[in-house]
């Protein structure tokens, strides 16, 4: 079965400032990710709780939804009160390759030489680690960094790693 996700992230201090981030994954791939700054003197971004509240008193009854209540909010708060800012980062599935298969110990070591560089003991003992699960193994790769309060996205050819035996 495919999976689709489309989130959007609200984060704000309480005022009427936010930052809102959309991402779009498919099967676990992030396929792009737009950030936007919100900015209205008047009205304050989604604040959910609040939302919550005033849709159990008043629409409840009425048999509306809160999802789709929360939606129609955030579609305006993008489209009327937001700027684009940053890089949106719009994933080119042309170049990205879903696995890595690394066979044996010198594909294994030679792949992540250059993260050890000059440390050859802790290079040996971390491909040995990975050797030691007998059907082999597999890990993902971040795309995704927190740096000092910073989000900072990194465009991989590659999502995950498979280790085999030989």
């Amino acid at each position: 079965m495919n999976r689709t996700i489309i989130s959007i992230e609200v984060q704000d201090e309480g005022g009427t400032e936010a930052t809102i981030i959309v991402k779009g994954e498919r099967n676990n791939q992030v396929m792009f990710e737009e950030q936007f700054a919100y900015e209205d003197k008047e009205k304050h971004p989604l604040r959910l709780h609040l939302l919550k509240e005033r849709f159990i008193e008043k629409h409840f009854a009425e048999g509306k939804s809160l999802g789709v209540m929360s939606i129609h909010k955030l579609l305006k708060d993008i489209t009327e009160r937001s700027k684009s800012v940053g890089v949106p980062d719009y994933r080119d599935k042309g170049i990205i390759k879903k696995s890595i298969h690394l066979h044996g110990y010198n594909e294994i070591a030679n792949f992540f030489k250059g993260e050890f560089a000059g440390k050859e003991k802790e290079l040996n003992e971390y491909v040995t680690q990975l050797l030691q699960y007998p059907d082999g193994t597999s890990f993902g790769l971040p795309t995704h960094y927190l740096i000092e309060g910073n989000q900072v996205v990194v465009n991989r050819k590659s999502q995950e790693v498979v280790i085999f035996h030989s």
